[in-house]
C-alpha cells in the first residue's frame, strides 16, 4: 500500500512536469515547474542523452550586462562547434535562467538567442545554428518570471495553455 502511494506520487510529479512542457518552436522547449525540486534538470539530461546530443549547460542569471552575455554565449557556442567536429555529434543546449539585475537585457537576449537566433554587441553577430536545440528551464513562479524577463513570450504562452 505504501508503495503503491508513491508510485501514484511519483506519477503526479512526473506527470506536473510533463503537462508544464510547451514548444516554442521545433528546436525551442520550454520546461517550466510551479513546484521546486521536481526534477527539470534531470529530465532535460535525459531527453538530452536519449537524443544522443551532447549536453551542454548554460546558466543565465544574477549580475549581466550585454558584455557578459556576449561573451557566455561565445564560449557555449565555440564549446558546441568543438564537439560536433570532434565528436562528430550534435547538442543541446540547457538554457538555465536564474533571476538577475537586468530584465531588459534579458528579455532582448532571449528573443535574439530563441528567436532570431542572431546576438550582436557593439559591433560583434553571433549566429545561433538551427541545429542546436535549446531546452529552456524556466524557474519557479512562470507567469511571474515571463511578465518580468519574457515579454515576448505572453502571446506565445496564452495560445499554449
Amino acid at each position: 500500500m505504501i508503495i503503491q502511494k508513491m508510485i501514484c506520487q511519483i506519477q503526479k510529479i512526473n506527470n506536473s512536469i510533463n503537462d508544464s512542457r510547451c514548444e516554442l518552436n521545433n528546436n525551442v522547449h520550454v520546461i517550466k515547474s510551479e513546484i521546486c525540486g521536481l526534477g527539470k534538470t534531470e529530465k532535460i539530461r535525459k531527453e538530452i542523452k536519449e537524443k544522443k546530443k551532447e549536453y551542454i549547460h548554460f546558466p543565465i542569471g544574477g549580475n549581466i550586462n550585454r558584455d557578459i552575455l556576449y561573451n557566455k554565449l561565445k564560449v557555449v557556442l565555440d564549446k558546441t562547434e568543438k564537439i560536433k567536429k570532434e565528436k562528430k555529434i550534435y547538442v543541446a543546449i540547457h538554457l538555465d535562467l536564474y533571476d538577475n539585475n537586468e530584465p531588459s537585457i534579458l528579455n532582448e537576449f532571449l528573443f535574439s538567442f530563441l528567436i532570431t537566433k542572431f546576438y550582436s554587441n557593439s559591433e560583434n553577430i553571433i549566429y545561433i545554428s538551427k541545429d542546436i536545440e535549446i531546452f529552456v528551464e524556466v524557474p519557479n513562479c512562470f507567469e511571474e518570471f515571463i511578465s518580468k524577463y519574457f515579454e515576448f513570450f505572453w502571446y506565445w504562452y496564452y495560445q499554449n495553455r
